[in-house]
């Protein structure tokens, strides 16, 4: 039998906690507010100053699981799909390095390895001739900071990974438990507070990320010029629609934009993969809140629009938040 898990995503607006059952049903999830400048590109600023945010943000919505399992964010870590010949668990722990040999900028005994098998590529005869992987690389610098800022904030980080890795895992769990669909491809679209990422899978397989630097935060900026206020006042006006201000000219211009850079992205990986069947797109993120946002986004890129709680597992009363935070509950989906 499984354990409960936090997940934690540590976005540069939001931090998204989420307990998760050992049988991955969600418990609990709670989104708070980044501090001002404490996560910048990515990157925390000051990682004491994070577990002191963690610790707080666990006592007051009353999380209890010390148990986690973090993302890792797209700036410390390296996610790639690797095809390899048959092996060994050994062998796979002496060759991963050198496939990241174009990525890493250090001597590669200064990272860790993590691999899933996706797969299993097979011979003309039908034989097993070789491992689909999805495969990650990390400083181990970068680990032991982040454990480190985990046992301060009184958690103790069990599973670290890309959110790529936490993305397949819903979709292998979804597929397990709705066989009769079938492998299929999905396109997933997280718009978020700095930047809109676009993660393809075929199954359970990671296919590629695009990343469009292009987020939520951009309306903050036009709602506060177009209103003379604060941009804090203005995110909270977004969050809420005050005064229609989701409508104004400049936050539609955003949407469009966001809209057809995401088409862009799909279009560009369906000309790479001519066998490519994909159909449907799966949103999640602040921006999925953004009604008119959603209805651009629809009408522009040719592919069935759908939310993300489709492929999430049961969250009881947590419906309001799972938008917000698919891939910390994908994290805990081991």
């Amino acid at each position: 039998m499984g354990k409960a898990y936090t997940g934690i995503d540590i976005g540069t607006g939001q931090v998204k906690l989420v307990v998760c059952e050992p049988n991955g049903s969600i418990r609990h999830a709670a989104v708070c507010p980044v501090p001002d400048q404490l996560v910048r590109e990515g990157r925390i600023v000051s990682p004491e100053a994070m577990s002191d945010f963690l610790r707080d943000a666990a006592r007051e919505h009353k999380i209890k699981v010390r148990d986690c399992a973090v993302i890792l964010p797209a700036a410390l870590a390296f996610t790639r799909r690797l095809s390899v010949p048959l092996m060994t668990e050994e062998q796979l722990k002496l060759n991963l390095p050198y496939e990241f040999r174009d990525f890493i900028t250090q001597e590669k005994d200064k990272y860790v390895y993590d691999y899933a098998v996706v797969g299993r590529l097979k011979d003309e005869a039908g034989q097993d001739s070789g491992l689909d992987l999805m495969a990650a690389a990390a400083l181990k610098s970068t680990i032991s900071g982040y454990t480190a800022m985990m046992r301060r904030a009184g958690f103790k980080l069990r599973i670290a990974a890309p959110a790529e890795f936490a993305y397949a895992n819903l979709l292998r769990r979804y597929e397990a438990a709705h066989p009769s669909e079938g492998p299929g491809e999905y396109c997933i679209i997280d718009l978020g507070h700095s930047a809109t990422r676009i993660h393809i899978f075929t199954g359970g397989r990671f296919e590629v990320t695009k990343v469009i630097d292009c987020g939520c935060a951009l309306l903050d900026r036009v709602i506060a010029d177009a209103l003379h206020v604060d941009q804090h006042i203005a995110a909270t006006y977004k969050s809420m629609n005050h005064n229609d201000v989701q409508s104004l000219e400049g936050c539609r211009s955003i949407y469009h934009t966001i809209a057809v850079e995401i088409m862009r992205a799909v279009n560009f990986y369906s000309f790479t993969n001519p066998d490519s069947r994909l159909a449907n797109a799966y949103y999640c993120g602040g921006g999925a809140r953004i009604p008119l946002l959603l209805e651009d986004i629809a009408a522009t890129i040719g592919l069935g629009l759908h939310s993300m709680e489709l492929l999430m597992p049961d969250a009881g009363q947590n419906v309001e938040h799972l938008l917000l935070c698919p891939a910390a509950v994908g994290m805990t989906q081991q």
